[in-house]
C-alpha cells in the first residue's frame, strides 16, 4: 500500500476526531453567545436556526480536509525515502492504532446516544406524569374569615377531583407593624372524593399571647402601653401527600404546586408588659 494512501487515511481519521471536538466546541459556543447577549429567552429569527447547522459543518469540513490532505502530502514525501519498506511497516502500525482510537471514539459516542435517549425518555415519562398530577390537584376555592365572640373563624372551601390523601396548612402571620408568623393548623385530608368546607378556630387571647410573643422583637422594651393596629393575614395551602399511583417520596420529588387562598383581617392589639390583648377587630377582607 502506498504511503500516500495511508498517510490519507491516517489523516482521514485523526482529522475526523479533531475536527467533530472542535466543531462541537465552536457550535456550543456560538450558541451560548447568541442565547447571553442577543437572543436570550426570546423566540430566536429562523435565520438564525437555519443557520445553526452550518456553524457545525462548515469548521468540522475545513478541519477535517486541511489534515487530510496534509496526510496525503506527508505520505507522498515519505514515499521517496529509501528505507521505504521500514518506513511502510511503522505506516500501517500507525494506521492500526488510528482505527483502534476510531473504533474506541464510536463505542463512546454510541453509549452516550443510548444515554441520551434513556434519559430524555425518562424526562418525557416523568413530565407526562408531572402534567397529569398537576391537573388532578385538588384545589383551595375560598378561605373566609369571621368573628364570633371573641374567637376569629377560618372557613377554607377545598374542591375535590382527585382520591388522594392531602394536607392542609393554615397560616397565620402579622403584615403590617410586625413581619412575622404567628401560628399554623395542619390538617390531613383522606382521600374522599367530595367538596368539602373545613374550619379552624382561633381564640382572640390565643392571637394575642402569640403577637405578645414575636412583638418582642420589634419592641424590646414594654414598660410604656403599646397600641398597634395590625394586619393578620392568613392563607390556606393544600399539598398533596400521596395517591394510588405514588407513594410520598415520589410525590416529594415532583415538587407540585401548592393550591393556596388567602385573605386579611385587621385587629386592634392594646399590649403592656407581659400582657397583650386584642382591642377591637375589623371587617375581613378576601
Amino acid at each position: 500500500m502506498r504511503l500516500r494512501i495511508i498517510y490519507g487515511l491516517i489523516g482521514a481519521i485523526v482529522g475526523f476526531l479533531i475536527a467533530f471536538f472542535v466543531s462541537i466546541f465552536f457550535f456550543y459556543m456560538t450558541i451560548a453567545i447568541l442565547w447571553m447577549y442577543v437572543y436570550g429567552n426570546n423566540p430566536w429569527p429562523h435565520w438564525v436556526e437555519v443557520s445553526l447547522p452550518f456553524v457545525f459543518f462548515g469548521p468540522f469540513l475545513i478541519i477535517l480536509n486541511i489534515i487530510l490532505i496534509k496526510g496525503v502530502l506527508y505520505g507522498g514525501k515519505l514515499n521517496e525515502r529509501p528505507d521505504i519498506e521500514e518506513v511502510t511497516k511503522k505506516a500501517k502500525q500507525h494506521l492500526k492504532i488510528s482505527l483502534i482510537g476510531f473504533l474506541i471514539f464510536c463505542l463512546i459516542f454510541a453509549a452516550g446516544i443510548l444515554v441520551w435517549n434513556k434519559n430524555v425518555k425518562a424526562s418525557q415519562i416523568k413530565k407526562e406524569q408531572y402534567d397529569a398530577l398537576v391537573a388532578s390537584l385538588d384545589k383551595v376555592e375560598n378561605i373566609s374569615l369571621s368573628q364570633n365572640n371573641d374567637n376569629l373563624e377560618i372557613a377554607v372551601d377545598v374542591s375535590r377531583q382527585s382520591q388522594g390523601k392531602y394536607q392542609l396548612t393554615v397560616d397565620l402571620a402579622a403584615a403590617g407593624f410586625a413581619q412575622c408568623q404567628l401560628l399554623a393548623f395542619i390538617k390531613e385530608i383522606p382521600s374522599i372524593s367530595q367538596d368539602k368546607t373545613y374550619h379552624f378556630k382561633l381564640s382572640f387571647t390565643d392571637l394575642a399571647k402569640a403577637y405578645r410573643k414575636e412583638l418582642v422583637s420589634y419592641v424590646p422594651n414594654f414598660d410604656k402601653p403599646i397600641d398597634i393596629d395590625e394586619r393578620i393575614q392568613v392563607s390556606a395551602k393544600l399539598s398533596l401527600l400521596e395517591n394510588k399511583q405514588y407513594n410520598s417520596l415520589v410525590i416529594t420529588s415532583f415538587k407540585l404546586p401548592q393550591s393556596e387562598k388567602s385573605g386579611t383581617a385587621m385587629f386592634y392589639f392594646s399590649c403592656e408588659g407581659e400582657n397583650c390583648k386584642i382591642i377591637q377587630s375589623k371587617d375581613s377582607s378576601r
